[in-house]
């Protein structure tokens, strides 16, 4: 847990600084009191990078796709409204986010 604790930590200081659904205090306002897609499913987030071995962006996007899309939305990944609507923060800016987290599990292995 204290891993992903450390991943949140670097996902939140260069992801959710950018984010447009973020406050002027900082505080994430996706889904009003539901949780934002990337925290809730960070666990998941976290292996699909450190278990996917590509140069290709996309490569990662299917993977959040096919493992994360299909159970956050009754739709899956073929149905997704939050997607559709240029809502769902994990779509968003997964480029960001892959990069993040190989950035920091560089750092965790060093």
């Amino acid at each position: 847990m204290v891993e992903v604790d450390q991943y949140f930590k670097a996902v939140r200081s260069r992801v959710c600084s950018l984010c447009m659904d973020v406050n002027e205090d900082g505080e994430c306002t996706t889904h009003g009191e539901e949780l934002c897609s990337v925290k809730k499913f960070l666990p998941r987030i976290v292996k699909i990078v450190s278990t996917t071995e590509s140069t290709i962006l996309d490569d990662y996007l299917v993977q959040f796709r096919e493992r994360i899309c299909a159970i956050c939305t009754p739709g899956g990944e073929s149905e997704c409204t939050s997607r559709d609507g240029y809502s769902c923060v994990l779509d968003r800016y997964y480029a960001l986010i892959v990069e993040t987290l190989q950035e920091a599990r560089s750092r965790m292995a060093s």
